[in-house]
């Protein structure tokens, strides 16, 4: 069996591989990376692909999150 897994281990190592991830997990990962002052009034709604970028739709929280609320979600 190990010898098996090493062979993948391998072939992916020179080919590469696919990660499929949910639109809810990679726009909560991207939200991270923006500063507690833009996610306390907005959010990322949707990413469309724009030719090799993509866009991303920030929309108004209805109800600013609160430092906790931010700290919770996000750190």
């Amino acid at each position: 069996m190990s010898d098996f897994l090493e062979n993948k281990k391998q072939s992916m190592a020179i080919l590469g591989f696919w990660d499929e991830v949910s639109k809810k997990t990679l726009i909560h990962s991207l939200e991270t990376r923006y500063k507690d002052e833009v996610l306390k009034e907005w959010c990322i709604t949707d990413i469309v692909p724009n030719g090799n970028e993509f866009l991303f739709k920030w929309s108004k929280r209805f109800l600013p999150l609160s430092d906790e609320e931010i700290q919770l979600k996000y750190r």
